[in-house]
């Protein structure tokens, strides 16, 4: 019942001389190539992360600074006053705006300082700058209506 094998068939399927498996010279090789590659692409990666989130950041408070000149545009000058707030939705919560108001250094000294102005409006949100907060400032400038 038993068979047996011949020497030539032990021979065939014997491994060759040398293919053990890799070295440990050729693993720690394969480990350094592999590092520096993934690392500058995890740093990368990282990166545009915070990319992202900044041009979302940047996105959003340009709409609000937007909507906010609109709200401003339809009280009309005369009912503009300097001051800041937060935005009431809850996804906007952690935005502030600040208004505030400067004669133009282009108005003629004989027109009434009080015609036109120049309106500032800052959106400002937490981040990572150095100063601790990114910001957007729109201008604008508004005429008085009788």
């Amino acid at each position: 019942m038993r068979e047996k094998i011949n020497s030539t068939q032990k021979t065939s399927l014997a491994k060759p001389a040398g293919s053990d498996g890799f070295t440990l010279l050729e693993v720690m090789i394969a480990v350094a190539i592999i590092a520096l590659t993934l690392v500058p692409l995890l740093y990368t990666y990282r990166r545009s992360l915070g990319f992202l989130s900044e041009a979302k950041s940047m996105t959003i408070a340009t709409l609000l600074a937007q909507r906010r000149i609109s709200e401003l545009e339809m009280t009309g000058l005369s009912q503009i006053e300097e001051g800041e707030g937060v935005f009431e939705e809850e996804e906007f919560s952690n935005f502030k705006w600040s208004v505030t108001l400067a004669t133009p250094p282009f108005l003629p000294p004989t027109l009434p300082s009080d015609l036109i102005k120049e309106v500032h409006v800052r959106i400002s949100w937490p981040g990572n700058r150095e100063e601790g907060k990114d910001y957007l400032e729109m201008v604008t400038y508004m005429i008085r209506t009788p």
